[in-house]
């Protein structure tokens, strides 16, 4: 029989398939408006049968809103941060961007409906901080956003539509 961190190695990685994850969300809506903020922890034990040889945690919170403006369109947007323990001079688990990073995102998302159809556009930008950024003369790459993994912001642009059952 397969060991649990091996039989699930391609679904999720080994990390985060062996963490414990607690969550706070509370959402608010009154007529147009929808907002939700929320607070994740996180936190990955040692368990040197499976190969993690120090744990490591994660804690984060986002603010999530819309406001409908009418029945045909929305917008919506969220602000997002997440930060992992640890120093990231003296290596240990990464559950992020390297041990002792952190990340912030700004997400924009107008919606347009129609019947059961809907288009749906977003715009997303992450900023990375305390990173990881290799040593190219050594053949490592960083544990940032680029082909060297040493850049430190990543713009994202995306249109999808669907039907609504």
């Amino acid at each position: 029989m397969l060991s649990r961190s091996l039989r699930y190695s391609y679904a999720t990685p080994l990390f985060q398939q062996n963490s414990g994850i607690l969550s706070i969300n509370y959402t608010y809506s009154n007529g147009p408006w929808t907002i939700t903020p929320y607070f994740q922890y996180t936190n990955v034990a040692r368990d040197f049968k499976i190969g993690i040889a120090e744990g490591a945690s994660t804690y984060g919170g986002a603010v999530l809103a819309s406001y409908a403006f009418n029945d045909n369109f929305a917008l919506a947007g969220r602000v997002e941060y997440i930060a992992q323990t640890g120093d990231r001079f003296a290596g240990g688990t990464s559950l992020l961007y390297g041990a002792g990073s952190s990340a912030l995102s700004f997400t924009v998302t107008p919606t347009f409906t129609f019947d059961r159809y809907f288009v749906r556009g977003e715009y997303s930008r992450v900023q990375l901080y305390d990173i990881s950024r290799g040593d190219l003369a050594f053949g490592t790459l960083g544990t940032g956003f680029g082909r060297t993994g040493n850049r430190t912001s990543q713009d994202r642009y995306m249109i999808e539509g669907g039907i609504t059952f």
